[in-house]
């Protein structure tokens, strides 16, 4: 249903009587041949582009993001915040205001009086103690990173 796909089967058929002129003439019936020649042609394109597209499924399959269950969701944001009682009440504050609300280091600073590079370095200290909680609960670093840093 292509004709760019079609013209490139049609420039494939020519190409190939082209470098087969020679035994043209032991043909029997042309027409039969170019016939066969065709629908040979077609079906190797049709079976190239499904196996085209079974591989791009396949792939796009693969790099679909993992799904948590909702409970393991449930367990990791229990743990996190069991992770954020025990930080002082300064690291809570920016990891809530930075995570939960989305302001950036600057609106945080400006909320707090602190310079942005401080906030930023307070985050990332945040961030390490919480991951090193969550690793002394059994939690897989990769997994609770990801919750952690996007929700």
């Amino acid at each position: 249903k292509s004709y760019a796909e079609a013209e490139d089967i049609l420039q494939d058929i020519f190409t190939q009587l082209w470098s087969g002129r020679k035994n043209l003439g032991q043909i029997a019936s042309f027409d039969d041949y170019l016939f066969i020649t065709t629908r040979n042609a077609i079906r190797k394109s049709l079976l190239k582009k499904e196996k085209q597209q079974k591989l791009l499924d396949r792939a796009v399959a693969e790099l679909q993001p993992q799904t948590f269950e909702l409970e393991g969701v449930k367990d990791i944001e229990k743990m996190v915040n069991a992770a954020l009682l025990q930080l002082p009440e300064q690291q809570r504050a920016i990891y809530k205001m930075s995570r939960q609300e989305g302001l950036t280091h600057e609106q945080i600073g400006s909320r707090l009086g602190l310079s942005p590079k401080t906030i930023a370095n307070n985050l990332t200290l945040t961030l390490n103690q919480i991951r090193v909680f969550l690793g002394r609960q059994g939690y897989l670093l990769g997994a609770a990173w990801l919750f952690f840093n996007f929700l």
